[in-house]
């Protein structure tokens, strides 16, 4: 499950629910880059790799990581000048998962 992300001009955050099964991360990762390179590649005629290094995996352990690492990967354009905080829940390129009217991130805790 989807949970954020924030495509930065330089990298990107994932925030991703995938339960016990670690190793289908490398897999999604992986085919996620080749088709985004494919796409990217393709559209503006160029050639190569796009990203510098390999992805990178932190788990998230408990409702307070979770919600500092959303708060982080928000505060991630308005740090990069992209945006201000006033503007930041309308950048294009943020994605952070609807809250539930209870408070919680719906399916999340799950």
């Amino acid at each position: 499950m989807l949970v954020a992300y924030c495509y930065m001009s330089n990298h990107y955050h994932f925030i991703i629910k995938c339960g016990h099964n670690w190793n289908d991360i490398p897999k999604f990762m992986g085919c996620f880059m080749t088709s985004y390179v494919m796409y990217f590649n393709r559209k503006y005629l160029k050639v190569g790799h796009l990203f510098q290094g390999p992805f990178q995996v932190r788990r998230i352990i408990g409702r307070r990581d979770l919600e500092s690492t959303i708060q982080y990967l928000r505060n991630n354009p308005v740090e990069a000048g992209l945006v201000s905080s006033k503007e930041v829940d309308s950048y294009r390129w943020l994605y952070i998962r609807k809250l539930t009217s209870s408070g919680g991130l719906g399916g999340i805790y799950e």
